[in-house]
């Protein structure tokens, strides 16, 4: 699924999350994974737009 620079990065992360709380479980974390995921594509997609708007209107004063 990914390299093996990435897969430690997650062990590292899965230990401490699962280390806050003995409920927290593989399928939690990577819930919550994939939820921080979307939460960023959606900001990233936001600034791009709002960078898009900004560009057509600077150009349109020119």
């Amino acid at each position: 699924m990914f390299g093996k620079d990435k897969y430690n990065e997650h062990l590292k992360k899965f230990m401490l999350f699962a280390s806050e709380n003995p409920e927290n479980t593989m399928e939690l974390y990577l819930k919550r994974e994939l939820e921080l995921e979307k939460r960023r594509q959606q900001r990233s997609a936001a600034k791009q737009k709002a960078s898009r708007k900004k560009n057509r209107s600077s150009s349109k004063k020119k």
